[in-house]
């Protein structure tokens, strides 16, 4: 008995044991769950303020757009207006339609960058969250580990309480029997 108390004395210090070391896992997650979620806040922070200056470039550029478009659309009425009316019929719907064409295609450059700047963005958290999965998930295989310790030296120890109790009653109906086995033979 005195030997199953010392490895039940033993496992309870095992477990305790381990316990603490759960504790400092989680401390350790708790500290990566932090700092994933500050360079998380840094990182949207920054692209907040990458976006605003982005989109106040992009009014700028649509604005030069704009004055580009009407100083171009200015240069074809003058350019028209010197042709003869027919030659003017025959050239107008061509030269609009360049000008069209031009206009196009430096709206369609602002949008492809624009689309640069959006993905760039999103790859940039997602490089920043892989970082980070790797630390959490070798931290929640200890957690897992530790536990499943616990566990086990918790069902050890239930067993040896177990295998205690039933010493522990063998031993009281040996008394028992002797106690009768005395009394019989003071009997007689």
């Amino acid at each position: 008995i005195k030997e199953l108390d010392a490895g039940i004395r033993q496992i309870d210090g095992e477990i305790l044991g381990k316990s603490k070391q759960n504790g400092a896992v989680n401390l350790q997650k708790k500290s990566v769950f932090e700092r994933c979620k500050k360079e998380l806040g840094e990182l949207a922070k920054k692209q907040e303020n990458e976006e605003r200056a982005k989109s106040a470039k992009i009014k700028e550029l649509k604005a030069e757009l704009a004055a580009k478009q009407n100083a171009l659309i200015k240069d074809l009425e003058q350019e028209l207006s010197k042709l003869t009316p027919e030659k003017r019929k025959a050239t107008e719907k061509w030269k609009r339609l360049e000008l069209k064409a031009k206009l196009k295609i430096e709206e369609n450059a602002f949008a492809e960058e624009w689309e640069k700047y959006e993905s760039k963005a999103i790859e940039e958290r997602k490089k920043l969250e892989y970082s980070y999965r790797k630390p959490l998930k070798e931290i929640a295989e200890k957690q897992r580990d530790l536990k499943q310790g616990i566990a086990d030296l918790e069902s050890h120890k239930e067993q040896v309480l177990l295998e205690k109790n039933r010493l522990l009653e063998s031993l009281q109906e040996k008394e028992a029997r002797i106690k009768r086995t005395k009394l019989k033979l003071e009997g007689n």
